[in-house]
């Protein structure tokens, strides 16, 4: 049976808020495990929780100490992703960021390979499986601009669709392959309004990130910016604007809150 859950930093609601830990998974997250590369499970597993008898899936299964099991992951998919596992040990996002901030979702994935840690006295084997957020929150926030009213942002040549491939070898799932890009608009935000969640992104090499933004009266004010998105991460950038200066930026980066619990519990 499955007991409870390890993660590796909490969902954010749109508006930057931390969701509390067992309520963003009453839903249920989808999980898949292989011992070498012969499954495990029959087929994935969805796990629902319960407060009275933690997590739940619907079969039981038997591990054997000292094997070594591979789980992966995924919870949080909006409609417009998708995930598949064309190998053992290996699950691909293909995922395409939604024009509507309202409908992105902070799609997590997760990953464990190993022999567990054993629990005599319950006959159980904890799989501490860790999920990882691939995608990066960004938000534009208008600060000092004087008399002029922003009314819209835009971000120049974002990345709209690609894909990441999590294994072994990218467990946090932080390396992306982009096959499209747009030019992604939206409302300025606020201290307590949405987030943008968007595909990591390198704008250091190449190109610099392009950003125009456009008042009430139909101006646009353009600046660019050489950045850098990393997945796990939240950029929350101010504007600020003078007829002397023109339009400047600056921002706090931060990890993803991290919240842990205890792990899944597997029967010996």
């Amino acid at each position: 049976e499955l007991s409870d859950i390890a993660t590796k930093g909490a969902l954010l609601n749109n508006d930057g808020s931390v969701k509390p830990l067992e309520s963003y998974w009453t839903e249920s997250f989808n999980v898949m495990a292989w011992k070498g590369s012969t499954a495990f499970f029959g087929s994935a597993e969805t796990a629902t929780y319960s407060s009275t008898t933690g997590w739940n899936l619907g079969n039981s299964y038997t591990w054997n100490p000292g094997d070594v099991l591979t789980f992966l992951a995924y919870a949080n998919l909006p409609s417009n992703s998708s995930v598949s596992r064309p190998t053992p040990g290996t699950q691909i996002l293909t995922h395409s960021v939604n024009a509507s901030v309202s409908d992105q979702k902070d799609i997590i994935l997760g990953y464990y390979s190993g022999t567990g840690t054993q629990n005599a006295a319950e006959h159980t084997i904890t799989a501490p499986i860790k999920f990882y957020h691939p995608l990066t929150a960004v938000r534009f926030r208008v600060g000092s601009v004087g008399a002029i009213s922003i009314n819209s942002i835009t971000l120049k040549g974002v990345y709209q669709q690609g894909t990441v491939t999590q294994s072994a070898s990218n467990a946090d799932a932080s390396v992306w392959a982009a096959s499209q890009t747009f030019d992604f608009t939206a409302a300025p935000a606020t201290a307590t309004s949405d987030y943008w969640l968007l595909m990591p992104q390198d704008f250091t090499t190449g190109s610099p990130l392009k950003v125009e933004a456009r008042d009430t009266g139909g101006h646009v004010y353009k600046a660019s910016l050489t950045v850098k998105w990393e997945a796990d991460h939240t950029y929350d950038y101010i504007l600020n604007y003078s007829p002397q200066i023109g339009m400047t930026f600056s921002v706090s980066i931060a990890s993803w809150v991290n919240v842990t619990s205890t792990g899944i519990d597997l029967q010996q």
